[in-house]
């Protein structure tokens, strides 16, 4: 007979992720499901450890709460005793490999119970820069925890595992990506790189004594010096405590340090209080990341070491990655994608990463091959009735459902670039009540996109990573033609495909523009510029404006060249408004071009930002751009003279949108903004979850925000959200019809239902 409990686990994986100050699980189930762990209805245990005298070792929220009338018996952080053979804990010594033990029992415990059984196998997750001994007294601490099969794993392997096994981008041979893992008590930066299909460190640096702990220590440094020379006394008792009573004042000030920290990423200020002292002491997001810039400036400073370690550019990577609670402080993201000039990835939960990775890495991945991905029904007629250009009888007779897939019998014969095996996948809903807004219509795998998609004609045109602009059908993502237009990309700025009636416009890394036939993408005609083209060309019915220093246009049939302007810097995309050509600079200004004789018209520079959103956008004789500084700036389009500035309601990294008088913002804190183009008063703000990082949408009675972990919808007139729906980072949002479509560096292509009622 098989004992119940013993089948139940069979196939079953256990991933650990054993931190400074608290401890995550997560189970991988052998039909592709993650489950994590809860313990006590929370995703993180505790790891803190209290010896109980008589009873043994307690550990995680019990721990804390036996340690207030004991504090002296309690270890907060047990990894950091890793180097230790025991620690005394009051009048107790207890050896460090039964204080891990004691944690990853608790752990051990809560797998059982969910699946009822142990877990056929277990893999642990340690710093990279741990040395043999130290993983050797880890491993020890798991067999002593009575963990089944178990096996250690670097943490940013098991990190780079999570980001890179859901996408077809991250599978390729070679894929190399950056894991930034700022945990409590330590620094990690790795490269890692896939090779003969695993992933290894290619290279690390670490930073023992830099984590969300430092900052803690520099916040209660700070509140020393205000609130200290109030009452000396009493501040070093709070401090630098003698008896039981001062140690847990001392634990509860540090605890309430670090929720107020925690809070900080979701709102602008908040409160400690200080019952010892009698003081509530305010605290604002700007104060903490002041205080917290000196040690996020070293983990930053550790990252650029290892990427040259590793002899490679920040454009050389898949993606920087973001992991472990510390990285929630907005200023980490900030810093990195400033210092780096590449957006990093994060979660709204970076705990979670590395036990899911962990988990993922040592099970059988049937979900990463094509032949095993959940089959999907095509299109139901109501849903495709939403998206431009379909027609019930193209799925019925035209496009038979093959495993999932949707054949491609129409497409033409194939041109000098062989698109991706196409997996398409689309939910399907009943054809009488079509699909909710936010739902999925379709899903395809194409190399990274890193642009808005472009959509016209009943296409989507998208220009990937691979050098390949591609021409999908809207109505499905099945591919309609391919043309590579350079030698491969790079993995950073790339400018959309500008599609005008039967002609595409692709501006390539190659110097060179490309004029493309809309129907088969064939080559009309091809110029070349002076320097790298990074930005999406503009057109009239006169002329094709190309970014450079400065502006270049060419003759939209021919592309022969004609007037040039040019400027000290290099140019983004630029904006068609009236008889202009605007558009920003790398050296922090905001030209305007006559759009006939190609002469400056006004110049605009912001006294505080040193760089400037890529697009801009215009409304009501109004220009808008954002900053680094934080503010919108609405520039008069007549005469570059400033309308207005509103602090706190930009960022260069999510360009504004703008439609009937109204200028929408996001900051980098994940609020969007609405503001009155003429004067700009605040209309309303919202808070989105993640980071915005790419420009933001307006069609019809929505506006359209990608961040790093959903795309939104909310209302135009009162900001209140409509639908989220969760993508991961993602490159932009274009709305055609009733349908949002959505690119991403991870290697995938969507369609969303944005129906909705005004």
């Amino acid at each position: 007979m098989v004992n119940p409990a013993a089948a139940a686990t069979v196939g079953v994986v256990l991933g650990v992720d054993f931190g400074t100050s608290h401890t995550v699980a997560a189970l991988a189930w052998p039909d592709g499901r993650v489950q994590p762990l809860l313990f006590d209805g929370f995703r993180q245990l505790l790891s803190a450890v209290f010896a109980a005298p008589g009873t043994g070792l307690i550990v995680g929220r019990d721990a804390l709460h036996a340690a207030r009338s004991r504090p002296d018996r309690l270890e907060p952080h047990p990894k950091r005793r890793i180097d230790q053979a025991t620690v005394t804990l009051g009048d107790t010594e207890v050896d460090v490999a039964d204080l891990i033990a004691a944690v990853l029992g608790a752990v051990a415990a809560e797998a059982r119970r969910a699946a009822g059984g142990l877990p056929a196998r277990t893999v642990v997750t340690h710093p990279a820069t741990w040395d043999a001994h130290r993983r050797e007294r880890l491993m020890l601490a798991a067999r002593r925890a009575g963990l089944a099969a178990v096996t250690p794993l670097a943490e940013p392997v098991a990190a780079a595992g999570y980001f890179l096994t859901d996408g077809p981008a991250g599978r390729v041979d070679g894929t190399t990506a950056l894991v930034y893992d700022l945990g409590a008590g330590t620094f990690d930066a790795s490269v890692v790189r896939r090779i003969g299909g695993r992933l290894s460190v290619v290279a690390t640096r670490g930073l023992d004594d830099t984590g969300g702990l430092a900052i803690d220590a520099a916040v209660v440094a700070y509140l020393g010096s205000v609130y200290g020379p109030c009452d000396p006394a009493g501040w070093r008792r709070l401090t630098d405590p003698d008896t039981d009573a001062d140690r847990r004042a001392h634990r509860q000030l540090w605890d309430d340090v670090r929720a107020a920290k925690e809070s900080l990423s979701r709102q602008p200020s908040t409160v400690v209080p200080i019952p010892s002292l009698g003081a509530d002491a305010p605290l604002g997001r700007i104060q903490v990341e002041e205080l917290a810039g000196p040690i996020v400036a070293r983990t930053v400073a550790a990252t650029r070491a290892v990427l040259a370690d590793a002899a490679l550019a920040p454009t050389d990577l898949s993606g920087i990655f973001l992991v472990g609670g510390g990285s929630r402080l907005p200023l980490a993201a900030t810093a990195l994608l400033r210092a780096l000039g590449v957006a990093p990835t994060v979660l709204e939960q970076p705990e979670i990463v590395v036990a899911e990775g962990a988990a993922r890495s040592r099970r059988a991945r049937r979900a990463s091959r094509p032949d095993a991905w959940p089959r999907r029904r095509v299109l139901s007629v109501a849903a495709a009735s939403l998206v431009v250009g379909a027609t019930p009888s193209l799925l019925a007779g035209d496009r038979p459902a093959v495993d999932g897939a949707v054949a491609d019998r129409a497409s033409p014969p194939a041109t000098t670039a062989k698109a991706p095996a196409e997996a398409i996948t689309a939910e399907a809903s009943p054809a009488e009540a079509g699909p909710e807004p936010g739902g999925l219509l379709w899903r395809r795998p194409l190399p990274g996109i890193r642009h808005r998609p472009t959509v016209a004609g009943g296409r989507v045109f998208v220009l990937c990573d691979d050098g390949v602009c591609y021409a999908v059908r809207a109505v499905d993502g099945s591919t309609v033609w391919s043309r590579r237009v350079a030698p491969g990309m790079f993995r950073n700025e790339v400018g959309a495909p500008t599609v005008v009636g039967d002609r595409v416009y692709v501006a390539s890394h190659d110097n060179r523009l490309h004029l493309l036939d809309a129907d088969t993408g064939a080559v009309v005609a091809t110029a070349t510029s002076r320097n790298i083209l990074t930005c999406a060309p503009a057109v009239d019915d006169r002329l094709v404006y190309l970014a450079q220093e400065g502006l270049e246009t060419y003759d939209p049939a021919s592309l022969a060249p004609r007037w040039r302007f040019e400027v000290p810097a290099a140019a983004r995309d630029p904006l068609l408004t009236g008889d202009l050509a605007v558009f920003s600079a790398n050296n922090g200004r905001v030209y305007a071009a006559d759009r006939s004789t190609g002469r400056q018209r006004w110049r605009y520079a912001p006294p505080a930002a040193d760089r400037l959103s890529r697009q801009l956008a215009a409304t009501d004789g109004a220009v808008a751009v954002t900053g680094s500084d934080g503010r919108c700036y609405a520039i008069d389009s007549r005469d570059g003279a400033l309308r207005w500035r509103r602090d706190g309601t930009g960022s260069e990294f999510a360009p504004p949108a703008a439609a009937d008088g109204v200028v929408f913002t996001a900051s980098f804190d994940g609020y969007v903004h609405a503001l009155g183009a003429g004067d700009g008063r605040p209309r309303w703000r919202t808070r989105v979850n993640g980071y915005v990082l790419g420009r933001l949408t307006v069609a019809g009675p929505l506006v359209y925000v990608s961040t790093t972990t959903v795309v939104t919808a909310l209302r135009v007139a009162t900001g209140s959200i409509v639908w989220s729906h969760p993508l991961g980072q993602t490159s932009g949002v274009q709305v055609a019809g009733s349908v949002a479509y959505v690119g991403g560096a991870a290697g995938w292509l969507s369609a969303l239902a944005a129906a909705v009622t005004a």
